[in-house]
């Protein structure tokens, strides 16, 4: 169950393996002096839909699903996170696995300008396996009271706090945020880098050593080593993209700055921007992702989760004919 609660964790942005470092460091990314995803806008709304498939090394499917990630203003101060990942394991996975399908959910609040986080929520709900222990979970952050609460959904153990009162979060992102914090920084860019510091709270709740900071790095591909990705049909003749939706996007791979950093994440982050009215543009939209899964007995991947964006939307579903 470890290694299948592990995958799922880093999916949607948790890094299962942190090595946690002391709270003092200090991150040295920055905010870009806009927000990528607003085009300019105080009230803006966003979402983006992926088709997510899971593969051995060798290439063979052995599960399939769909992540949707959406950014909204809540008001000119506040910015809302929310994300839905599903995957669903077929007839070739592991025995355990065959049929079963697990969701995960998550919600979380930052400042618009920086990036500071205001509160977290994250549901993890595993489906019940022949002879495994169920990890499914709830976790909560709340940044104005300080606390932090783990709730074991199914598997009998008991619920744990963290009191962070008194510790410092300047420059401190929460885990929650991850794709949407690196999005906006401005090193986001090619030959770009940087590090930065996650509030990783379900490592600290794991671990049961208090409050502790991650330290973070990311690298993106040099000047000239841009990928052309076409994307999905949904973008064909849109956004200012042309017949075949063609984007030159950046490889941004992000992973703990430390020795045994564990695998990255590759993430590709378009510098096309896509254009949603005359004078309006969205910058450096997440285009796909990569995870991986080491088999550490062989130092090799066992499993790569391919994320691709299949749709695109900047009209919130209330409103949407």
């Amino acid at each position: 169950m470890k290694r299948l609660l592990s995958l799922l964790l880093a999916l949607i942005g948790v890094f299962a393996l942190a090595a946690c470092s002391g709270n003092n460091a200090t991150s040295a990314a920055l905010p870009d002096s806009t927000v990528p995803w607003a085009a300019g806008k105080t009230d803006f709304y966003e979402s983006s839909t992926y088709s997510v498939v899971r593969k051995t090394k060798d290439g063979t499917v052995v599960a399939t699903g769909e992540a949707v990630f959406t950014v909204r203003s809540v008001d000119e101060k506040v910015t809302e996170i929310t994300e839905t990942f599903t995957i669903t394991y077929n007839d070739v996975a592991d025995e355990a696995d065959r049929g079963k399908t697990d969701v995960i959910t998550s919600v979380s609040r930052m400042n618009t300008e920086i990036f500071s986080p205001v509160m977290s929520e994250k549901t993890v709900e595993l489906a019940d396996r022949t002879d495994v222990r169920n990890d499914s979970y709830r976790l909560t952050v709340d940044y104005t009271d300080k606390k932090s609460e783990l709730v074991w959904l199914k598997n009998g153990k008991e619920a744990s706090t963290i009191d962070f009162s008194g510790e410092s979060l300047a420059d401190v992102y929460d885990n929650e945020t991850l794709y949407y914090v690196l999005r906006g920084f401005k090193d986001i860019k090619a030959g770009g880098s940087s590090t930065f510091n996650l509030a990783n709270f379900f490592d600290m709740h794991v671990r049961g050593n208090g409050f502790a900071t991650t330290s973070m790095k990311f690298t993106c591909a040099a000047e000239g080593s841009e990928e052309t990705l076409n994307l999905a049909d949904s973008f064909k003749g849109r956004y200012g993209l042309d017949e075949v939706a063609s984007v030159k996007a950046i490889k941004t791979s992000v992973s703990i700055n430390a020795t045994e950093s564990g695998a990255p994440i590759d993430i590709y982050y378009s510098l096309t921007p896509l254009k949603i009215a005359e004078n309006e543009t969205v910058k450096r939209p997440l285009v796909a992702m990569k995870t991986y899964e080491y088999d550490y007995s062989t130092a090799s991947i066992k499993y790569t989760t391919e994320f691709s964006i299949s749709d695109y939307s900047r009209t919130p579903p209330e409103t949407n004919a």
